[in-house]
């Protein structure tokens, strides 16, 4: 983060230049795009992709970035969802299935508002690291507990 008077690097939340204390930010709050260290915004929006979030987990300095760790924790809920939807939709292939050609419609119907319910959540994601906000996703980003 820089200092918002001179540019410089900021140490400690002070600018050794000019003196100026840096601001407090709110959570959820828009952050500088410098905020995220090396590679860090790569591995967030991975982290929406599956088991891509092993990647922001496990590989160095980025594992340690706090920015990244709350990225990977939704990503993890998002890929529960996923696989939580998938067993839902083969749920209700079967049983829709059972009910004749009105059953099947009526259970692709409900398959195709899953997807598309798991595929917001993850546009959502990466949406908020482009825009560097950490915000928890809807319904599920309550429940991280990988933080």
């Amino acid at each position: 983060m820089n200092c918002e008077t001179c540019g410089t690097p900021l140490e400690n939340g002070a600018c050794p230049q000019c003196s100026a204390q840096a601001a407090p930010v709110a959570p959820g709050a828009p952050a500088n795009a410098a905020d995220f260290a090396g590679n860090g915004k790569i591995f967030s929006i991975l982290a929406y992709l599956g088991v891509l979030f092993l990647v922001g987990m496990f590989v160095p300095p980025e594992k340690d970035d706090p920015r990244v760790r709350f990225h990977v924790g939704q990503g993890m809920l998002v890929l529960g969802a996923w696989i939580a939807i998938g067993i839902l939709m083969f749920i209700f292939t079967i049983v829709f299935g059972l009910m004749g050609r009105f059953g099947i419609v009526v259970g692709l119907f409900f398959d195709f508002v899953l997807y598309v319910a798991a595929l917001g959540l993850s546009v959502m994601g990466i949406i908020n690291v482009v825009r560097n906000k950490d915000v928890p996703l809807p319904l599920i980003g309550k429940l991280a507990f990988y933080k």
